[in-house]
């Protein structure tokens, strides 16, 4: 659901499609902690703890894909394109096929 696979022309593709979520969530977490930090405010660190959470369920579900991209990094060329703050161009990963990357399923 969150992330789609698929292989083309040789080419393994990872789109995820809703990563956008994370980064629109992370500036207003962000600025939510800080004036939480600054006030003495309950509403505030309220708002900031739910925040955390809500940003938190967002991201999980992209971490074992993370792994598996910083992984292939490592071990070969990874082609990335579309944006991180769009959800109609999403980020989108393609690299050459290999057994490897069939197994880390």
């Amino acid at each position: 659901m969150f992330v789609e696979r698929t292989t083309k022309d040789g080419d393994e593709i990872v789109v995820l499609r809703y990563a956008a979520a994370f980064y629109w969530l992370m500036w207003p977490t962000l600025g939510i902690t800080f004036f939480a930090g600054i006030r003495s405010s309950t509403a505030l660190n309220v708002a900031a703890g739910v925040a955390w959470v809500l940003l938190l369920v967002v991201a999980v579900p992209y971490w074992p894909v993370i792994w598996q991209l910083k992984k292939q990094m490592r071990e070969s060329s990874v082609t990335a394109s579309g944006s991180k703050y769009s959800f109609s161009n999403p980020l989108t990963y393609r690299w050459p096929e290999s057994d490897q990357s069939e197994s880390d399923r």
